[in-house]
């Protein structure tokens, strides 16, 4: 009786150990779920610290509304530059400012693609980069990234 009791709960411990392991792995592909886990964490860094890192998912999928809920659990220092840089209100602002400037330069080219590939609008992002291609065609790395633009691949990443 005490060795089947023993081996019972061997076989339930060895099960909760598979279970953990398998929700270990599913950080990278239900990001939320991970994140959520860590909030119940006693640890105010690890609990700050999967609030912000909610907040910058919620922004990269351009679910404002939600990132502005977890905001007050966060300090302002740390979202201002990302907001700054990713926000559709500043972005729209920032190619305001870039538009209205007679004479381009090439990084002012590029800052507009940038700008456009972020609200997802690659053809005027291939534009300007071929507008900058075209005021210094002996930069390799405007022909890449043109190139990478316009070709079917599924991100545009420079290669490493």
């Amino acid at each position: 009786m005490r060795l089947k009791s023993i081996i019972r709960l061997a076989v339930i411990f060895f099960l909760a150990g598979l279970v953990y392991l398998n929700q270990s792995h599913t950080r990278f592909i239900y990001p939320l779920n991970y994140y959520r886990h860590h909030l119940a964490s006693l640890s105010y860094g690890q609990r700050y610290y999967a609030i912000l890192q909610m907040w910058y998912y919620f922004a990269q999928k351009n679910d404002w509304s939600s990132a502005y809920a977890l905001e007050k659990y966060l300090d302002p220092n740390d979202l201002t530059y990302y907001k700054s840089t990713h926000h559709p209100n500043d972005i729209a602002q920032s190619l305001d400012r870039l538009a209205a400037k007679p004479q381009k330069t090439i990084e002012d080219n590029l800052e507009i693609a940038r700008l456009y590939l972020i609200i997802n609008k690659p053809d005027l992002a291939a534009e300007y980069i071929k507008s900058a291609y075209n005021q210094d065609p002996v930069r390799s790395d405007l022909e890449k990234y043109y190139l990478r633009l316009v070709s079917p691949s599924p991100s545009f990443l420079p290669a490493n």
